[in-house]
């Protein structure tokens, strides 16, 4: 039998922010036993995955197994996942239980293998205790008119994009970790004029890590929902309106030098291809970047990064690079604070688990799922992996551990439109990150306005201008 490999991964210091932790210690005598499951004789489980090593998952098997001795979960991580994983599915020898994937839909290519998970609801609890904003996401759209609901993988937790702090270089230099905006304005002002560029991140993705929260919580949370919903949905000229705050207080630090992606490219040197992984942001934010030949090397002290808004799912690679590097750099992650309330978060399906409906122990699989979605179990997942848990009170758990209120928070089911309105609100704002730089500016040789990347449809990157293609393809 194989053995799983136990990581120790020294997590965050974090103040103010997500609860992440060390450990995934669990009551598990608390979980109620289902005691028709045979326990007599072994049984031997697969749980497939695309990454090297899954340390929060691990330390969930390492307690189901407290619970039923008899049954042994071994992580596999699967090279070349999208490829080898329908073969490995297929087989009749070697079989895997179950594995991570993408949200499974029409075409996917683990659909003919995974199971409806809906279809054991009445047996289970597992879909009973999830957010319903995040399952509904998962939800399978090609079923036929009449049918029952089908769901073929059940979100792992939530996402959530903010921001993380390096909190000794902040200490380092008098700052706080800013609440607001006009907090974070005066932060980068100061750590700026010590000689940092304060917010560093991939230009690819900047734009809409720092302020897609905000712009998503504008539309959910709106006195009028139904009326911005309709609006938005039909991509209706002059919507650009609505989010001109948000994209205002961006174009602000931009202006200011606040963000500067033409540095960051020179000094990170692997956000030119694109190509970006979680162990080159990790490495990043530790003050690490790649040479020409790919080792990474440490940089020079004022190329430390104060703030790098990304997703929370961050935590683990960082978590693991800080250790191997022994680094004692502490980092904070908080909703990046774009308003002058404070941060925003918006809820969106991290990747999900199910279940290979040819596995030759199925009850145990499920048993499985049902231990993994109780919601005292998820949490300690979570908090591991850098999540929000998959759990029926999402939504208060945001509130709890952020700090953030109801009418700051919002998830992907309230703004899911009939186009994708996230690539017109990044492709505007890829642009507009670069505002900054003098081969941007206008034919006068100044900086554009705001209302170039907002309205000005003379610009095909502007937001009206792409809004425009959208609605063009709506009518059609």
């Amino acid at each position: 039998m194989k053995h799983l490999k136990h990581i120790i991964v020294t997590s965050l210091s974090i103040g103010m922010v997500l609860p992440f932790i060390d450990s995934c210690t669990i009551n598990s005598e608390a979980y109620q036993k289902n005691n028709s499951l045979p326990t007599a004789d072994e049984v031997n489980l697969v749980l497939a995955g695309s990454t090297t090593d899954f340390v929060a998952m691990e330390g969930i098997i390492t307690e189901f197994e407290k619970v039923y001795p008899n049954c042994h979960i071994t992580y596999e991580y699967v090279q070349d996942y999208n490829k080898n994983m329908p073969i490995r599915l297929a087989a009749d020898s070697n079989k895997i239980d179950i594995f991570t994937s993408s949200n499974i839909q029409p075409g996917h290519a683990f659909y003919d293998y995974a199971l409806d998970l809906y279809s054991k609801s009445s047996q289970y609890t597992f879909t009973a205790n999830a957010f319903p904003g995040l399952l509904k996401n998962f939800e399978y759209t090609g079923t036929k008119e009449g049918e029952a609901k089908q769901l073929y993988c059940e979100p792992l937790g939530g996402e959530i994009r903010g921001m993380f702090v390096n909190n000794t270089l902040l200490k380092t230099l008098g700052v706080s970790i800013p609440k607001n905006y006009t907090e974070l304005i005066a932060a980068c002002k100061t750590i700026k004029e010590a000689g940092y560029i304060p917010l560093q991140g991939n230009p690819g993705s900047f734009g809409q890590q720092i302020l897609y929260p905000y712009i998503c919580s504008s539309i959910a949370n709106a006195s009028n929902y139904d009326e911005v919903f309709k609006r938005v949905n039909k991509a209706e000229a002059g919507i650009s309106e609505l989010f001109r705050v948000p994209y205002s207080n961006l174009y602000n630090l931009c202006s200011n030098g606040y963000y500067d992606y033409k540095y960051i490219e020179k000094t990170y040197n692997n956000f030119v291809s694109g190509k970006v992984s979680q162990t080159d942001y990790a490495y990043n934010l530790l003050g690490y970047a790649k040479d020409d030949s790919g080792t990474y090397v440490p940089l020079a002290e004022k190329a430390k990064i104060a703030f790098m808004p990304q997703s929370s799912t961050l935590l683990s690679a960082l978590n693991k690079i800080k250790d191997d590097i022994h680094s004692d750099e502490e980092f904070s992650f908080i909703p990046a604070p774009m308003g002058e309330d404070g941060g925003y978060v918006y809820l969106s399906p991290s990747s999900g688990l199910a279940i290979n409906k040819k596995s030759d122990h199925l009850d145990w699989a499920l048993e499985f799922f049902n231990y993994f979605f109780n919601p005292e179990v998820n949490k300690s997942f979570a908090k591991k992996q850098g999540l929000i848990p998959n759990i029926a009170k999402a939504t208060d758990y945001v509130k709890d551990t952020l700090s953030v209120p109801s009418e700051r928070f919002c998830h992907l089911g309230q703004v899911s439109f009939d186009y994708v309105f996230y690539n017109v609100v990044n492709k505007s704002l890829v642009d507009l990150v670069k505002v900054e730089n003098p081969e941007k500016y206008d034919a006068e040789g100044k900086m554009h306005t705001l209302d170039y990347y907002l309205t000005d449809t003379t610009n095909a990157t502007s937001f009206e201008s792409l809004l425009a293609v959208e609605r063009g393809k709506l009518t059609a």
